[in-house]
């Protein structure tokens, strides 16, 4: 594979993950809890755009979800891990982000002066 192709593939697979991210902003942008909405979009977005090395020590670089699925069909456990731990550390700390928002968010509202009926005209 020539340098200029890989690009060209990573090109393709970035802009096809974005638009499959977008989309599943469309389809759960109304979904309640909205927290849950969020926790999948973001998965999602992590998981289809965290990168791994193809090999351990190598220099050439694959979607981590990819290299993992790989070594388990043919290589086992052991060998996915230069897949599996970034995409794991990725998704950890996502999800911390995620949850740091939810308090910070639920943390706004609850202190959040209430516009009580005193100041509405009929």
């Amino acid at each position: 594979m020539t340098d200029e192709f890989g690009w060209l593939a990573w090109g393709v697979y970035v802009v096809a993950s974005l638009f499959l991210t977008v989309f599943s902003w469309l389809i759960t942008r109304n979904w309640k809890p909205r927290v849950l909405a969020r926790v999948l979009r973001v998965w999602l977005a992590v998981i289809l755009l965290t990168p791994a090395y193809i090999e351990p020590g190598g220099l050439a670089l694959a979607p981590a979800w990819v290299i993992v699925l790989f070594a388990l069909l043919g290589d086992g456990v052991a060998q996915a891990s230069h897949g599996y731990v970034p995409l794991l550390a990725a998704l950890s700390i996502a999800t911390a982000l995620i949850i740091v928002g939810a308090i910070v968010q639920i943390f706004r509202d609850s202190h959040e002066a209430p516009s009580g009926g005193a100041s509405r005209t009929r």
